[in-house]
């Protein structure tokens, strides 16, 4: 869980594809907003910064390149 107003970030390892969805709540990932319910494919980071506008619950599925 990650409450509303906090940030976190992730680092990919090089080649790395992630899968980010909200179950809960609204984030903004990389300055991308993404409501509950709604996925957003990563390709081509290093790192990304997850800040939370509501409180969220978060899965990201992450597959090694």
């Amino acid at each position: 869980m990650l409450v509303a107003a906090t940030e976190t970030t992730y680092t990919f390892d090089r080649g790395d594809v992630g899968y980010l969805v909200a179950a809960t709540g609204e984030l903004e990932v990389g300055g991308v907003p993404v409501l509950a319910g709604e996925g957003l494919v990563i390709k081509n980071e290093s790192v990304i910064a997850i800040k939370a506008c509501q409180d969220s619950e978060i899965v990201l599925v992450v597959s090694a390149g």
